[in-house]
């Protein structure tokens, strides 16, 4: 037991392959759990799913806005929840209107 030697010699080029093919089997799994439920959603929430699942879709939310365009959501909560809801098309709730 003293005098065992356990060496493991890995082989890079194995290793990113197998990592390679783990990585496009989760892919391909994600990508039909996406399909299913983008089939049982109403059309207007799953074009939705898919803007919002696209590269750089919150990137309106991060991003430096330039007040030279027009992009500036000033510093009031109601502009931003306004910009949300045109954004996902919701309905704004409106907490001026009095019964």
């Amino acid at each position: 037991m003293l005098r065992q030697h356990v060496t493991y010699v890995s082989n890079h080029d194995n290793d990113k392959a197998t990592k390679k093919i783990v990585s496009l089997a989760n892919n391909t799994s994600y990508e039909k759990i996406q399909a299913h439920l983008q089939a049982s959603l109403p059309e207007s929430i799953s074009k939705m799913i898919v803007y919002a699942s696209e590269k750089g879709a919150s990137s309106w939310l991060t991003s430096r806005p330039l007040e030279s365009s027009g992009y500036v959501l000033k510093v009031n909560k109601q502009f931003f929840q306004d910009a949300i809801c045109l954004r996902y098309k919701v309905q704004r709730p409106d907490t001026t209107q009095s019964f």
